[in-house]
């Protein structure tokens, strides 16, 4: 359920329309309402909604967290920002800043505040919204207690209530060692809990001295609280066999705990694996009853896709007794397997062995099934008599082989259960049979070569959610099974996308989703992005190796998707994009498990071997790269080369921005100390980086995250060698493969350079190179692979208001509008990220009904890019056109010459007054300059019978027509004319050539 503040005037402006953000807020009359949630938005001065996206139907106190941008600026206190609810009340809730802008404004705040997700609430912000803000949180409607309290005792010990809930932490012990509820004990005894049992059956726990346990209070205030701690997983004998950060999140009134846990594997992997390995939760005594979640007995296929959660069928109750109850995902369709395999059963937790104890058997554990099911769903809840307990994994199925369990001792979660009968195991021939397992037989290289492929694992992560939801004993199963899909689907708390786009703090610009002007190209938008995870769908990325892996797909053997490292071409930005303008649920759920993913697997974790901590993963054989889906490498570096593409950090603060999560906040500070440690030692490599751009966009990102100078000047020195004011495209032609190779790319990374930095001289090369571009003809079409056109030209229009840009943009939606094509993620750029920014140039500034107008001429003649084209008959065909009296007519013309022509050859012209039956004489008065394409040092880019013509027909040159020819050109495309009239003439017998949409006239 979707639904936006209902406290708005009904003339509000719902679509973005002034490109100025003051216009905005005042909601301009001529706008037209976009229909949002089914409900009106809007934006003024000093507010904006708060959208929430819910499909838990819970209606009670919630954690909530919104990620509130503002403009550059507008605001420096964040006690200048409150929370309204839909009575006009105001709501206790903590705001903390997350980020700024240059001049110290504040860009993103965090405000966590507990609410029922089906309420309807408003930001409220300027010097008079300090004021009334309530200090205690029992003013929440249904929230029991006062503000939360954080207390850190001289022995180390941590104490956290929330007011409704009590957690104690030991010094030397990862998790909570008690937890208190309403007077009943939840927890006792269970700091130990993180348990790991390594491929001989030794155990590993987080805890004691050896572990070596730290801490680390991230948000403290009266409304939430966010606790980092971190240790090492060792034996009884003092031995380290991992390393582990977790993330407890507390909010006021409530008795959850989130948890966020990060396994580092640090020993190699071909020595050491893993058979089991989760947190366990520890209680008094064991629970009377358990209710497990499952699906339906026979779930269709589409209910069993690797994106959509699993929805509860049933609920299956047992009793445990001295052995564990558990709930056990143990196969779920994955690559070319289709097997879906969960249970309920009951048994010992480790062969031959009672619950808890630290000496594990090897072998599978034997068991028995009370209720086979296809698949399991996200929670499993557990009654005492004076209490419950909620246990929520998200998207516990997909990650297979996972379990919750309940026993004497209480619950269990398993990250890896070994009671599947199979063990955590990188290498490649474990993977080739119990993973890949028929896919492997198509993959590029062969079953065999694949399985022989050397794998290491050492340095990566791997790092999952699980919340505990304490209730009371006499809460009803409904409400039960609404708080624990609230916790495994989260309500999605967004500041209403007009608002959002309009501050910019995102990073680029966007207008928000918009059915009512343009449902059309939202439509495709739509759909590209649906044929986009459905492609996905094909080969499913799930289980504990591959889950969050982007649709990647080449096509040596398309039928069975080519898989390989992660391969995304920035799409983990551009997703973050369509989240922010839309709020669609779809687009948050890739955005966080990619986000997961390539935080595991594409970031070094731990300096080990080849591997350097904050390291982008790469594999020394490109080649290998493309064949292997061995994500976690072979070595590091700063860029991805030979190794992840679309390297990038902004998706993790995005997310953090969004969201709050600090575990996506902290992996770019990881990567950002990588910067710091081996940027001397890694600028050697810089002309051997085919990505360098890429780097430029991350020191930037980096810059604007916390306005570091340490990244400033490293992104400056970088700038310095990229940028060539004196070249043609603006673009150092020595960085390799040149100038010319991938310039969208390079334009996009020099316009983020310059918003975050401000440097002067990136504006300047990125409007040089779009110019050059233009010019040369070489604007990439909307669907053509890695293409930025839509967003630059959209730039480079805001910049400049050059009506040429704007025919160009024109011409690329409308080429998106009639998109019917297939969605790879080589195409993606355009679609998910310039078509949101071109539809804001083309409805800015003048209303809906310029916007319309708009879109209407960019389907007519006059707005096409090129004006015209003629190719093919270069011997005979000829341009003509119409001059007015006492008005000189001008063009810009590319041309290519034909490839018997000698490079460097003149331009030949034919050009005279139009005669019906031929034989006029040539006109002499012609001005014409040319310009030959940059003549880069990589001959395999250069095309130097391109030409750029620059022409005048002086006014004094009677009215009429004219025909102009270029012999020994291959083809000429009119980039733009203020003549009246424009066509093509050909002979009969052949075509004419132009678009689709030139109507022309006759002779």
């Amino acid at each position: 359920m979707r639904r936006c503040s209902e406290r708005l005037p009904v003339n509000s402006a719902c679509a973005a329309g002034e490109n100025d953000l003051q216009k905005v807020r005042r909601g301009a009359a001529w706008a037209v309402g976009l229909i949002l949630c089914g409900l009106m938005s809007s934006v003024w001065a000093g507010g904006f909604a708060l959208q929430i996206d819910d499909v838990s139907g819970l209606d009670e106190p919630w954690p909530l967290i919104a990620g509130l941008p503002f403009p550059e600026g507008e605001l420096h206190d964040s006690a200048q920002i409150r929370i309204i609810d839909a009575n006009g009340a105001v709501l206790p809730a903590q705001v903390d800043v997350a980020a700024t802008w240059r001049d110290g404004s504040i860009r993103w705040a965090l405000a966590g505040f507990t609410a029922s997700p089906q309420g309807a609430y408003r930001v409220e912000f300027g010097a008079e919204s300090s004021a009334a803000r309530p200090a205690s949180v029992s003013q929440i409607s249904g929230a029991s207690g006062s503000a939360l309290q954080i207390e850190q005792r001289d022995d180390g010990v941590l104490l956290i209530n929330t007011g409704a809930a009590s957690y104690e932490f030991l010094p030397d012990r990862l998790l909570p060692e008690r937890a208190h509820m309403d007077g009943a004990m939840v927890l006792a005894d269970s700091g130990d809990g993180a348990y790991l049992v390594d491929n001989q059956g030794r155990v590993a726990r987080v805890a004691g001295k050896a572990a070596q346990v730290t801490t680390q209070i991230l948000k403290q205030g009266p409304a939430r609280a966010v606790v980092r701690r971190e240790g090492w997983y060792v034996t009884a004998d003092g031995k380290r066999h991992a390393r582990c950060i977790a993330w407890f999140y507390f909010a006021a009134g409530s008795p959850s705990l989130r948890v966020t846990h990060s396994l580092i594997f640090t020993e190699d992997t071909n020595t050491l694996w893993v058979r089991d390995y989760g947190l366990e939760f520890r209680s008094p005594k064991a629970p009377s009853d358990v209710v497990f979640a499952l699906s339906g007995a026979n779930p269709s296929a589409e209910d069993l896709k690797s994106m959509r959660p699993v929805e509860v069928g049933q609920l299956f109750k047992t009793t445990p007794d001295a052995h564990e109850v558990f709930m056990l995902q143990d196969v779920f369709p994955h690559f070319l397997e289709r097997e879906a395999r969960g249970m309920v059963g009951r048994g010992y937790r480790f062969s031959n062995e009672p619950s808890g104890s630290d000496s594990v058997a090897h072998g599978s554990p034997p068991y028995k099934p009370l209720k086979e099911v296809p698949a399991v769903g996200d929670w499993a809840d557990a009654s005492w008599e004076d209490h419950g307990l909620t246990v929520v994994m998200p998207w516990l199925a997909q990650r297979f082989p996972k379990e919750i369990a309940f026993g004497r001792d209480g619950a269990r979660v398993a990250f890896w259960s070994g009671r599947s009968g199979r063990e955590l195991d990188f290498r490649a021939a474990t993977l080739v049979d119990e993973y890949w397992q028929r896919w492997a037989d198509y993959s590029p290289e062969g079953r065999t070569a694949l399985a022989a492929a050397p794998s290491n694992a050492q340095g990566a992560a791997r790092t999952h959610d699980v919340w505990l939801l304490p209730h009371s004993a006499e809460d009803d199963q409904p409400a039960i099974a609404q708080r624990a899909k609230a916790a495994s689907q989260p309500p999605l708390v967004l500041a209403d996308p007009v608002w959002l786009t309009a501050t910019k703090a995102i990073g680029w610009p966007m207008h928000p989703k918009d059915l009512a002007r343009f449902p059309e190209e939202e439509a495709v938008l739509s759909a590209f992005w649906d044929q986009l995870i459905d492609r996905y769908e094909g080969l499913r990325r799930t289980g504990f190796i591959a889950w969050g892996d982007p649709p990647h797909i080449r096509h040596s053997k398309s039928e069975f998707f080519r898989v390989s490292g992660q391969v995304e071409y920035g799409l983990r930005r551009h997703v973050w994009g369509l989240y922010a303008r839309s709020g669609e649920r779809r687009y948050f759920d890739y955005g966080t498990r990619f986000n997961q993913f390539s935080g595991d697997w594409s970031l070094v974790h731990e300096d080990v071997g080849d591997k350097f901590s904050g390291g982008m993963t790469k594999t020394r054989v490109f080649s290998e790269f493309w064949d292997r889906p061995l994500y976690w490498g072979d070595s590091s570096a700063l860029a991805p080369t030979g190794g992840n593409t679309g390297h990038d950090i902004v998706n993790w603060l995005l997310e953090y921005y969004l969201t709050g999560d600090e575990h996506a906040f902290e992996l770019t500070r990881l990567h950002g100390d990588a910067f710091k440690a081996h940027w001397a030692q890694e600028a050697r490599s810089r002309p051997y980086y085919d990505g360098i751009f890429m780097i430029l966009r991350v020191l930037a990102t980096l810059y604007a995250r916390e306005w570091d100078e340490t990244f400033g000047a490293m992104a400056r020195e970088l700038a310095d060698y990229v940028i060539d004011l004196d070249s043609p495209n603006g673009i150092n032609d020595e960085i390799r493969y040149g100038s010319l190779y991938k310039d969208d790319r390079n334009l996009i990374s020099l316009y983020y350079y310059y918003q975050e930095t401000g440097d002067e001289r990136a504006r300047e090369a990125f409007l040089r190179g779009v110019d050059y571009e233009y010019r040369f003809n070489r604007v990439k079409e909307a669907f053509s692979g890695q293409s930025y056109a839509s967003f630059l030209f959209a730039v480079a229009y805001r910049w400049t208001e050059d009506p040429n840009y704007l025919r160009v943009l024109n011409t690329l939606v409308d080429d998106h509008r009639r998109w019917r094509g297939v969605a790879t993620i080589y195409t993606q750029m355009n679609p998910t990220m310039g078509l949101p920014t071109a539809l804001g140039v083309l409805a800015e500034a003048k209303g809906p009904a310029t916007a319309l107008r708009v879109l209407a001429e960019a389907r007519s003649s006059a707005t096409r890019y090129p004006v015209l084209r003629q190719f093919g008959v270069p011997e005979s065909s000829k341009i003509l056109f119409r001059k007015p009296a006492d008005d000189a007519v001008q063009m810009r013309i590319h041309l290519r010459l034909v490839d018997d022509l000698e490079e460097g050859a003149a331009i030949a012209t034919v050009f005279m007054p139009y005669s019906a039956g031929g034989g006029g004489s040539a006109v002499d008065s012609l001005e014409l300059q040319s310009e030959a394409m940059f003549g880069t040092r990589y001959e395999d880019r250069r095309d130097l019978r391109r030409r750029f013509v620059s022409l005048t027909l002086p006014r004094h040159e009677p009215a009429g027509l004219y025909e102009l020819e270029f012999p020994g050109a291959e083809y000429v495309d009119v980039l733009d004319t203020d003549a009246p009239e424009i066509s093509v003439y050909a002979p009969e017998g052949y075509r004419m050539q132009g678009s689709d949409a030139i109507e022309y006239f006759r002779v």
